[in-house]
């Protein structure tokens, strides 16, 4: 057919985005509520509907009361309590973009707490969110594709909120979506290295990525952690103790073969470590996610 015999035609630009959400929950909690002091390598949103919650970071409190929207960005180190005397209902998501732009965008602070009007939009969606959720009427596959279509539009309300409400000096520069490219590459490349080539064989990762990159470890280092919020040591930790998880989870291969699947020379080393970064042996871990 050719263009011809087009009467009207909208063309939309091709679109290849992904996301991954983890943690994502809605709660209800009483009046002596608290959490202690964390960090995610994600974007935090935080949403308060009823009662008051305060955010606690390094320098500084942010109260949020109903109706309020948090951005919390990645690396950020804070706790939240309850602020009131009676029971308190948030919502809370972790995202992880392939955006670049977006990326700096959320990162240019330590927080953003929203517009009224950025937060109200906000609210409205997660509301329909969660009452979509309880319909019983999808295929999981189904449910999870209308919850990531509902997390995009809350994370696309959330940054125009914030374009809208930021100054120009805030807003990522062509500099700052650079090292978000640099440490898009350096994770990705962490991730190939420790999980195929495993840990012994991976010590001087850091090296190898640096001589793709052109380089220095030092800038590397510099680099990743201004992006991120965390050293890039801590990531790859992070990375084998995910790995840890999903195998232990498996009944099918013990935990000798899991310690040599992950690279190490001696099981007695994996235990170790993993208690190191959960406070249980790898096979006490495994017996209390099994019951």
């Amino acid at each position: 057919m050719s263009n011809k015999h087009v009467l009207q035609e909208t063309l939309f630009a091709d679109t290849q985005q992904s996301m991954d959400i983890y943690y994502m929950h809605h709660r209800i909690v009483a009046a002596d509520w608290s959490f202690h002091h964390h960090k995610h390598n994600t974007i935090e949103l935080l949403a308060v509907f009823e009662g008051e919650k305060y955010v606690g970071f390094i320098e500084e409190e942010v109260l949020l009361q109903a109706g309020d929207v948090l951005i919390i960005r990645p690396g950020s180190v804070h706790h939240c309590w309850n602020a009131g005397d009676q029971p308190m209902e948030y919502f809370t998501l972790h995202a992880k973009l392939d955006d670049y732009f977006l990326n700096s965008l959320f990162a240019c602070r330590p927080w953003h707490k929203l517009s009224q009007q950025g937060a109200s939009c906000i609210h409205s969606k997660l509301r329909h969110l969660l009452d979509s959720n309880r319909s019983s009427r999808r295929t999981a596959s189904i449910a999870r594709m209308h919850q990531q279509a509902a997390v995009m539009e809350v994370l696309a309300a959330a940054a125009e909120s914030i374009l809208e409400t930021s100054s120009m000096d805030e807003l990522p520069s062509e500099q700052s979506a650079k090292a978000i490219r640099i440490a898009a590459f350096l994770e990705e490349w962490i991730s190939r290295r420790s999980l195929s080539d495993g840990h012994s064989a991976s010590r001087d990762w850091l090296r190898c990525a640096a001589d793709e990159l052109k380089l220095s470890k030092s800038q590397c280092n510099r680099i990743f952690t201004q992006v991120y919020g965390i050293p890039p040591r801590e990531y790859y930790s992070s990375i084998l103790l995910k790995a840890a998880k999903q195998r232990l989870a498996q009944p099918e291969d013990s935990i000798e073969e899991i310690a040599y699947q992950l690279g190490y020379t001696a099981p007695a080393h994996f235990s170790r470590q993993f208690k190191r970064w959960t406070g249980l042996s790898p096979k006490a871990w495994r017996e209390r996610e099994q019951t």
